[in-house]
């Protein structure tokens, strides 16, 4: 589907190349001179920018939850002591 404004801006290339564009919620091919489709595309942008915001605070709101519920830790690399010697690793040869 469409986001946002993305039909009004891209509907114009369709109906230069004679590309029907098809939705089925409207029982066939968008209609440029029909009104209440073009109503429908603009409403469908609409709920389409309120699924991705609800989508992204569920979703970042479950990310924020996992390490305090299932101890995780959450991006990147985990910290990592190092050992007193410095940044190596392995023991110095001798």
């Amino acid at each position: 589907m469409f986001y946002g404004n993305q039909f009004g801006l891209t509907f114009p290339l369709f109906e230069h190349y004679d590309v029907p564009l098809w939705v089925p919620e409207v029982g066939g091919p968008i209609d440029p001179a029909n009104e209440a489709h073009e109503l429908i595309m603009s409403m469908f942008g609409g709920i389409s920018i309120e699924e991705r915001n609800r989508i992204k605070i569920r979703v970042r709101s479950s990310m924020a939850a996992l390490p305090q519920v299932e101890g995780r830790y959450l991006g990147g690399s985990p910290a990592v002591r190092l050992p007193l010697g410095g940044p190596r690793s392995a023991p110095r040869p001798r």
